[in-house]
């Protein structure tokens, strides 16, 4: 039993100090202003795509300029089923960093660790 809740109290401070890290939460409208961070950027999932090797989680219906998150094929297994409508419509804060992919900002997802749904 303590062994248990001494991995539930490590589990809790490594997120609540990768929060931290991440600093404050910033729109997805500034994203680019962060190249090279690491952040949390709160928007909501308003177009998807998921090909056999990624899924797009896209905040702007034009999606080659504006920010996206994504999610490879490798790492599926540790999201919610269908990623892609799982987070359609939602609003979300993902975490992590910030890069420039074909002049737009993205951030890569490799846990469900990074995006949370905002209630």
């Amino acid at each position: 039993m303590k062994k248990v809740i001494l991995l539930v109290t490590v589990v809790m401070v490594v997120l609540c100090a990768s929060k931290a890290l991440a600093g404050d939460v910033i729109s997805w409208q500034d994203a680019a202003q962060y190249y090279g961070q690491h952040k949390t950027v709160e928007g909501t999932v308003v177009l998807t795509k998921c090909t056999p090797k990624v899924c797009f989680l896209n905040f702007h219906p034009d999606y080659k300029t504006h920010f996206t998150a994504v999610i490879f094929a490798t790492d599926w297994s540790k999201f919610p089923a269908n990623p892609d409508s799982f987070y359609e419509g939602k609003k979300v804060r993902v975490t992590g960093l910030i890069k420039e992919y074909q002049g737009k900002p993205e951030i890569i997802l490799k846990h469900q660790g990074q995006i949370e749904v905002v209630k």
